[in-house]
């Protein structure tokens, strides 16, 4: 699909937003050969044979936000496209070498780190957008993206939460870095293929602000060119200290699922990390986007509490079972679930405790059915100013142990629910 100029999408937005006498003016002047060049310039369209009919309106791949882009001549624009010709055909060179070497990877092994995308030279930053409220005349922030004298990204400025006395804008006060669509040669629209993957991982240094990562899935039809995925970093335990560097890991965990019904929708089970509380939701309804969006909290049930001093920000789940294993803080201890069950403290076992459980940052179940669980020291000393690391203690410690004998005896015990049947 050839894209249009974008002075012309420029002029598309503000003619939509004309008065009602000058679309009248502009309709007129359709019917007026020496004027038809000019009308056709401004994008009020008359009848035409063309596969797109120019009668219908386009929408504006940038929502919009194409107003404070200056209009660029048709001769600039050729001009600025023989700049780019060599590029463009090393580009091209490039892509048809890749596709006779033929040399693709056949094997993920799990654990592996790809980069995708780095810092170290200027030209790296061609692949990226910093966008501010002030670029669009929405408010007062300043931003820039940088080479840091280190040799990494750097993205610094004025956060800005004044709002702008025009009687449209409510709020403001946002700065971004967006990367740029991956594209081919010739600007051709292209994608990251990324199905192998299941985490976006970010090393970063801190400075003691939240952010949002904004993951855009362009769509074929208009009404799905802005759709975007966001996933906030507003966790007490993820908001980055100033001045230390943190490898943040974006992928769904901690959300474990339940045994599928005849439908394959499952109960997909999550606990918020400063909450004692379990809440559940179908997989029906996060299998549909659309649907998702809407106002349907009604169907994100809470199943229960576990009690006092239980929060939790780790928790999984064994298959075979069907018990939900959670990573306690305050408590110190490794608590069990049996989600045939009530969720109430009185449903709620306990299948290990020890002050060795500082902080459980990992709890997994393995193929085998051995529950594994890992405490640290570190995020404790992240989170408080006042506690020291003391590298004479053992401050990292990993534990096993097999998930169906951990639960014999306990509350959680399968055995139970199979003698009631029988």
């Amino acid at each position: 699909m050839l894209a249009r100029p974008h002075g012309i999408l420029k002029v598309l937005f503000q003619s939509v937003r004309k008065c009602r006498s000058q679309i009248h003016e502009l309709s007129s002047n359709c019917r007026s050969p020496t004027a038809k060049s000019e009308v056709i310039l401004k994008n009020s369209r008359c009848l035409h044979t063309s596969p797109i009919s120019r009668s219908w309106w386009e929408k504006d791949r940038k929502g919009g936000y194409n107003f404070t882009r200056a209009s660029v001549s048709r001769k600039q624009m050729i001009l600025d496209g023989l700049k780019e010709l060599k590029t463009e055909i090393a580009l091209w060179q490039q892509e048809v070498r890749e596709k006779l070497e033929s040399d693709p990877i056949l094997i993920y092994r799990p654990g592996e780190v790809d980069v995708k995308f780095q810092f170290h030279q200027p030209k790296d930053l061609e692949k990226w957008v910093c966008t501010t409220d002030s670029d669009h005349n929405e408010g007062y922030s300043k931003a820039s993206f940088d080479i840091s004298p280190s040799g990494y990204g750097l993205f610094h400025g004025t956060l800005c939460n004044r709002v702008p006395i025009d009687g449209k804008i409510k709020r403001s006060g946002y700065a971004n870095i967006s990367s740029m669509r991956a594209r081919k040669s010739f600007k051709r629209d292209s994608y990251h293929d990324w199905h192998p993957y299941n985490m976006l991982v970010m090393r970063i240094r801190g400075d003691g602000r939240s952010y949002l990562i904004n993951i855009a899935t362009e769509g074929y039809f208009d009404v799905l060119w802005n759709d975007v995925y966001h996933f906030a970093l507003a966790e007490s335990s993820l908001i980055f200290h100033p001045n230390i560097q943190y490898e943040v890991q974006l992928g769904i965990t901690d959300v474990v699922l339940g045994w599928p019904d005849k439908a394959d929708n499952r109960n997909a089970y999550y606990s918020p990390g400063s909450s004692t509380s379990e809440y559940v939701v179908s997989t029906k309804l996060l299998k549909n986007p659309r649907r998702a969006y809407r106002n349907n909290s009604e169907e994100f049930n809470l199943i229960g509490f576990r009690g006092c001093d239980t929060q939790n920000f780790h928790q999984t789940i064994d298959p075979s079972t069907a018990v939900i294993f959670f990573g306690q803080m305050q408590s110190k201890k490794i608590l069990c679930w049996n989600t045939k069950r009530h969720f109430n403290p009185d449903t709620i076992g306990v299948i290990y405790e020890s002050d060795a459980l500082q902080f459980v940052s990992e709890i997994n179940m393995d193929a085998e059915g051995y529950l594994w669980f890992h405490s640290s020291h570190l995020p404790l000393i992240y989170l408080t100013d006042d506690k020291q690391l003391n590298i004479n203690d053992i401050n990292s410690r990993t534990f096993r142990v097999k998930a169906s004998e951990a639960i014999e005896g306990t509350v959680c015990d399968v055995s139970d629910d199979f003698k009631s049947i029988h």
